[in-house]
Order: C-alpha cells, then sequence, then structure tokens
C-alpha cells in the first residue's frame, strides 16, 4: 500500500526544523554524541506546559505541529489550529529516556520509599503520542512501537495498514534522545565513540559510530494532494546477519513488489556510519550491485540511533520535493536532476534490515 507525504518535519542534529534555512550550514558537534538542535517552542506550545515537558516531548509535539503545518492541514483562527488526523503513531525504541534516568534515580534516592508517580508516568514510551494525542484532542488511533532497530518501520507499517483501511491522513513520528548517561554506557560497551573532528563529513575507520538522537515526524495521505513532498511506494524489513548476496536479493525481490528493477533506481541512500566493519556491506552492495547510481547518505548528519531510518526517509522525501542534494550528502557519483525515486537501504545494530521506496 502506497502513502504520500504531504508534510514531515526533523528536529536533528543539523538544521533541518526551519524549511528556509534547511541544511544551508552543516553543523559541527561540540561534544561527543550529536545533539539535537532544539528550536524556539513558544510557537508551538504552551510555556506553561513546556516547563514541565521533557525535552523530547517538546521536541516530538514541535515536530508533529509543523509536519501537519505543511501537510497544509493548518487554518488561522485565533491562533494555529492543526486537522484532525485520523491516527498517531509513534516508533521509538528508547522512550522518554531523561525520565526514566529521573525515575530510577528517585528509586535510589529514597532507598525505594515513598515515590511521586509523576517521573513514572512521563517515562513511559508511550508518553510522546499520547501527549501529542491530548494538545491536538485526537480521540482516534493511537500507538507506540518498541522494537528496537525496527521501532520506526513497525510505525510505518501500522500507518500504511491504517491508510489502506481508509484513514484520509496519519501522523508518524519516529523519535529517539541521548543522554550523557546513555552515551557514557554505550562507551563502555564499546557500541559508540565521540563524534568531534569526525562528523559531519564522515570519515571511514574502525571506529565505532557516534551517537545521535532526532525527532521525525510525517503527515501521511491516502490521496496525493497539490503540495504532497513523495510518495512512500513500499517498505520491507528483514532481520538477522546477511551478505552483500543475501540483502541483493531482498531488495530484488522489493523492486520486484513495488514493479521495478534496480535498473530503474535513480538514486540509494543507505546508512553509513563511519564505522569499516559496518559500513563494508553497504560499498559492497554499492559497488556490486548499483555502480553507476549517485550514493546518498544521512547518518553523518543525524548520527546513529534506532530511529535514525526516519530521518532518513525525510532527506530522501526533501531531496525528492527540491530535485537537490544538499552539503554532505551526497557520498559518490553525481545527482541528475530529474530523478524520480530514492531507495533507502538501513541497517542497524548488523541484523536489522530495512527497505524503503520513495518516488516523486
Amino acid at each position: 500500500m502506497r502513502a504520500y507525504i504531504s508534510g514531515t518535519s526533523a528536529i536533528s542534529p543539523q538544521s533541518t526544523f526551519e524549511q528556509e534555512q534547511y541544511l544551508q550550514q552543516l553543523q559541527v558537534p561540540e561534544q561527543a554524541y550529536l545533539a539535537a538542535l532544539e528550536p524556539e517552542y513558544r510557537q508551538y506550545i504552551d510555556p506553561k506546559l513546556s516547563r514541565r515537558m521533557a525535552r523530547i516531548i517538546k521536541m516530538s509535539i514541535a515536530a508533529a505541529k509543523k509536519s501537519l503545518e505543511q501537510a497544509g492541514a493548518a487554518t488561522e483562527a485565533g491562533g494555529t489550529a492543526e486537522a484532525m488526523p485520523g491516527a498517531i503513531i509513534v516508533g521509538t525504541a528508547l522512550g522518554c529516556l531523561q525520565d526514566t534516568e529521573k525515575f530510577l534515580a528517585e528509586i535510589v534516592e529514597t532507598r525505594e520509599g515513598l515515590l511521586s508517580p509523576t517521573a513514572f508516568i512521563q517515562s513511559t514510551h508511550n508518553t510522546i503520542a499520547g501527549q501529542i494525542a491530548l494538545l491536538l484532542g485526537c480521540p482516534h488511533h493511537n500507538f507506540t512501537f518498541v522494537q528496537r532497530g525496527f521501532s520506526f518501520e513497525r510505525a510505518l507499517e501500522d500507518a500504511l495498514l491504517q491508510i489502506g483501511e481508509g484513514v484520509p491522513q496519519v501522523l508518524l513520528g519516529g523519535v529517539d534522545e541521548v543522554t550523557p548517561t546513555l552515551f557514557q554506557i554505550l562507551q563502555q560497551l564499546g557500541c559508540a565513540e565521540g563524534a568531534v573532528g569526525r562528523y559531519p563529513h564522515l570519515q571511514t575507520s574502525e571506529q565505532q559510530p557516534a551517537w545521535g538522537e532526532g525527532a521525525t515526524f510525517f503527515a501521511l495521505t491516502r490521496e496525493p494532494s497539490a503540495n504532497a513532498l513523495a510518495c512512500i511506494e513500499g517498505m520491507h524489513t528483514f532481520y538477522g546477519a546477511a551478505t552483500a548476496r543475501e540483502v541483493q536479493e531482498q531488495i530484488a525481490a522489493f523492486l520486484q513488489h513495488c514493479g521495478m528493477d534496480t535498473g530503474a533506481v535513480d538514486a540509494l541512500m543507505m546508512g553509513f556510519t563511519g564505522n569499516r566493519q559496518e559500513d563494508e556491506i553497504y560499498s559492497q552492495i554499492a559497488e556490486s550491485y548499483f555502480p553507476d547510481k549517485p550514493l546518498l547518505g544521512f547518518k553523518n548528519l543525524c548520527g546513529e540511533y534506532f530511529t535514525a531510518s526516519a530521518f532518513g526517509l525525510h532527506l530522501a522525501a526533501i531531496m525528492l520535493q527540491r530535485q537537490q542534494a544538499f552539503s554532505g550528502t551526497l557520498l559518490s557519483g553525481e545527482l541528475k536532476s530529474p530523478f524520480n525515486n530514492i531507495l533507502l537501504y538501513n541497517r542497524s545494530q548488523g541484523k536489522y534490515h530495512s527497505l524503503m521506496l520513495l518516488s516523486s
């Protein structure tokens, strides 16, 4: 089932929230991980409410409202009122991590004594989708998917099912945050290394990926509109360690299901992280099966995290709409205009594989 992206917004470590300044200048990280550039929330959230909200909640609400506005679903009548989505679906692997840490710290500090339930309530994964629904007054389908590297993909799958069942508009999001505590744990486990001096101009080395974060939202519609950015032709996932040949077989079957072959792909977007071992399979696929296709990257802008594929989908949609490659995104080849489609392949933790095909 295909769906049309009528609006999309991303709060990321780069300047992607304001459309007028979209990726005009790449931001060089000043700390060990790629922290999101947060906008002024006053325009999207009542300051009295935002004071009690965790940053991931504020990021998500702002990106969600921006997506609906961009989709033309906003009206000026005593303020901005978003049209009601028929479903709100969010994918997040770690949820409200900041509030989770706060809740666990209170358990230790009080020696498992009497606790305020606020931190626990706000730490649950479905808080993000719930807060968005409360602010929009949306009583419809509200679901959160938590499945590690497939968290956003499962949310997208549900969104496509909702579209297929006749829901006219779905609000879809992929959200995850990073905190100093999380990054320290990832470093101790050997899963992450510092970003300073490596990003945003990614250099392949033996170093582990730098961790990032972001809140990316989409307004998906059943029917195309005049301001639609792109069309999601399909999505496919598979799990487990796979060789380049096995991945190629999956790609060929997926493209055949979408009614095209590898020769019809105009551009290939992959989740290069800068780690030589992680990126080897990406390079093998590009060189062996798509040798003449322009190669695009996105994790050099947002870093590695469980729902980074949402940012990749957002970036590909913007590229199709504007018919251009932004600074730092073109890794090899030449992206000639007009280009009509982009195939996105992402791999998380070496075993969560996802394919998405977008067309203009």
